[in-house]
């Protein structure tokens, strides 16, 4: 088993998660709104213990 590194580096409202030196998924959050731009996925902040998530892409 190797070593792991994963961290999210944030530059103002965009975000870049890197695992082991590589570029892995990368975004942007304004207030109560995200959306990751590698997986297609948006998410806004709803009052209270949740959130609602509409999905671009799909898996395959």
């Amino acid at each position: 088993m190797g070593f792991h590194l994963h961290r999210r580096v944030r530059l103002g409202p965009i975000y870049l998660n890197i695992h082991n030196t590589r570029i892995t998924s990368w975004g942007f959050k304004l207030g109560r709104f995200s959306r990751n731009m590698t997986h297609g996925k948006t998410t806004i902040d709803t009052p209270g213990p949740g959130h609602y998530t509409f999905r671009g892409k799909r898996r395959r």
